[in-house]
């Protein structure tokens, strides 16, 4: 009789991945910070709220997801997004 076993793949460097996912993660939602003041400033009538909203929505359907598949790199990422993209939202109500 045949016994077939998995191929074990090395996970070597995946510490590695996970490290440049959680700096991505963060790093990528700095880039929002900069809207986010001007937003603040009241200086932004261009800005589209329906589209910050809509960054809400999908960054919480990801926060989810990353949630219920115990992705914590990209639950770092979602929950950094979401703080960034609620203070645009925020900043755009109470300024125009």
């Amino acid at each position: 009789m045949f016994h077939f076993t998995p191929i074990h793949l090395s996970l070597r460097g995946t510490s590695k991945v996970n490290d440049l996912a959680y700096v991505a993660g963060v790093a990528g939602n700095l880039a929002t910070i900069p809207q986010a003041i001007v937003v603040w400033s009241g200086a932004a009538p261009g800005v589209s709220i329906s589209s910050w909203i809509m960054y809400l929505i999908m960054g919480l359907v990801w926060l989810v997801y990353a949630i219920k598949n115990k992705q914590k790199p990209l639950i770092v990422a979602q929950v950094c997004g979401l703080i960034v993209n609620l203070s645009v939202v925020i900043g755009w109500l109470l300024h125009n």
